[in-house]
């Protein structure tokens, strides 16, 4: 699902090409030069050395390679931020005659992509060219694997920041995420990851979860590669049931506690459940078990509860993480189920106290009072 998107939103092409920023990329959009901090670019090196680990380059070959590369980046350098609409408009300025001294003919080539027809500007291609590079399907599909795994490292940092945790996440909204943090656009996959979060904890309902996607997803420069991401996020994940009405009994019998009226009957008609409220109860039970079962568990050694907050709690006890049982229980205390149970239990203490006062003899009535 992940290669599925990122080939809808960069198309594969087997050789090397510049993007509208001159950024040299290859096969699934593998960025050949990357930005740092200072907004200055330089050799991916990592990316560079499993390219010429697929193409199997030879020493001398490598470090040509690196050198063009390396070379090019000060082009870079010299015209951030710069964007061309097509290659014509890119070979007339500055920066395009500046990039072809170094890395030779930039040819305009068509190709066919998920989207339907599209063109690259190629580099290292031509026979003029300093050096000639090609890769099959298969040798694409190799360098993407090679790579995939540091976006994988990266989204899970995301992921904390946000405080979103992974089971919070549908496979595709996880592909979603993917996708830009693959694309540099870690800030945006941030702004993405906080309002799943949220709504996998209760703070915010489906149609804000809804709003918060779109909002954050939405880039101008990018309207494809937007609304690709935003098709897989509709697919959110089905959170925990929390029980904002009545919870399921505390402990096993409390109903066969409850006492009985002064005519030994059943408690008050006004203190019973509404109708169908019993097998609303068990239909929750069911799919809250259900639910429970799909989750992940944090730690496996750790015992299991069958509800997530107290996994998250048995797990932070386990590791005798201080900072996360003070966190987890913070949580629980202020969940919605635990709120639940406070107000059922008011519930149950009112009831208790209106069945005393029912069953107080009437107080003896004195004499009249004469005017």
């Amino acid at each position: 699902m992940r290669l599925e998107l990122i080939d809808r939103n960069e198309a594969r092409v087997d050789n090397v090409y510049l993007d509208t920023l001159g950024i040299p990329t290859v096969g699934f959009g593998v960025a050949l030069t990357a930005r740092q901090r200072d907004r200055s670019m330089r050799v991916d090196q990592e990316h560079v050395d499993a390219l010429a680990d697929v193409l199997n380059l030879d020493p001398a070959r490598r470090e040509q390679l690196n050198a063009l590369l390396s070379d090019y980046s000060k082009v870079q350098n010299r015209h951030i931020d710069e964007r061309f609409r097509n290659l014509g408009a890119f070979q007339r300025s500055q920066f395009g005659q500046e990039a072809q001294e170094v890395l030779g003919p930039t040819t305009n080539t068509r190709h066919e992509g998920p989207n339907g027809a599209f063109y690259s500007w190629d580099v290292l291609t031509d026979r003029q060219s300093p050096l000639q590079l090609s890769l099959t399907h298969e040798q694409s599909l190799e360098l993407f694997q090679r790579i995939a795994p540091v976006y994988e490292s990266r989204l899970n940092r995301i992921l904390q920041r946000a405080d979103c945790p992974a089971e919070a996440l549908s496979e595709e909204q996880r592909a979603a995420l993917y996708s830009m943090t693959y694309h540099g656009a870690t800030g945006k996959a941030n702004r993405v990851a906080e309002p799943i979060g949220e709504y996998w904890r209760g703070e915010i309902s489906e149609e804000q979860l809804q709003t918060e996607l779109r909002r954050a997803v939405h880039d101008p420069n990018f309207p494809q590669r937007s609304a690709n991401e935003l098709e897989l996020l509709q697919n959110i994940e089905r959170r925990p049931v929390r029980e904002t009405d009545a919870p399921e009994h505390p402990q096993q019998g409390l109903d066969n506690a409850t006492p009985a009226n002064s005519t030994g009957g059943a408690r008050p008609v006004d203190d019973l459940p509404p109708q169908g409220e019993q097998e609303r109860r068990r239909m929750i039970g069911d799919d809250r078990h259900r639910n429970d079962e799909a989750l992940p568990r944090e730690n496996p050694t750790a015992f299991t509860t069958g509800d997530p907050d107290l996994d998250k709690l048995a797990a932070a006890l386990f590791a005798d993480d201080e900072a996360a049982i003070s966190r987890v229980s913070a949580q629980i205390e202020q969940s919605p189920q635990v709120q639940s149970f406070e107000q059922w239990g008011r519930g149950l203490v009112a009831a208790q106290q209106r069945e005393e006062l029912q069953q107080e003899p009437a107080p003896q009535q004195g004499p009249a009072m004469r005017m």
